[in-house]
């Protein structure tokens, strides 16, 4: 996670990075609320005063296998988590996640904040977390009518064998 303090109260988010953390909750003051996990920063930088964000590692994970059109097991594939709320479709965004295959063949996708998800398997994706044209709404909108959709709870696993969309 990386925050910026500027002053003694004004907070500045810049961005979580710290791999497998999600916001858990968001306390402003003044005037005293709570925002619920659903909560985002936005797509710009944002100066909240009074605010305590509470992280947890208990985030939700999604992890298995990609198979072809003949449900042979696939190698080499590239895995994006978008959420179903097209709001949330923006490069910072902290439900947006790109996972590439491992050497035995699976894939594992932690720390996202729970919510209603698309998940799909393509073929390598060039780009990484921060760019690429995975992240662009076109490209998301074509995926979600093929992805698999589903959803998380906080400290969930979600264990799935997901067929390969070819691009």
């Amino acid at each position: 996670m990386r925050i910026a303090l500027i002053g003694s109260a004004t907070l500045l988010v810049l961005a979580i990075t710290k791999a497998g953390y999600a916001i858990q909750h968001v306390k402003l003051s003044p005037p005293a609320k709570e925002l619920t996990i659903a909560y985002d920063f936005g797509n710009a930088s944002q100066t909240i005063t009074g605010a305590e964000i509470v992280m947890s590692n208990a985030g939700a994970s999604v992890a298995g296998h990609v198979t072809d059109a003949t449900s042979a097991p696939v190698g080499n594939y590239s895995v994006v988590v978008f959420p179903t709320d097209r709001s949330k479709w923006f490069v910072t965004s902290r439900f947006l996640r790109l996972a590439r295959s491992t050497q035995d063949g699976s894939f594992e996708v932690t720390g996202l904040p729970p919510g209603e998800y698309w998940v799909a398997a393509t073929e390598p994706i060039d780009g990484n977390e921060l760019s690429g044209d995975w992240l662009k709404p076109e490209t998301l909108e074509r995926l979600s009518f093929r992805a698999t959709r589903v959803t998380l709870v906080e400290k969930d696993r979600l264990m799935t064998v997901l067929r390969l969309i070819r691009r």
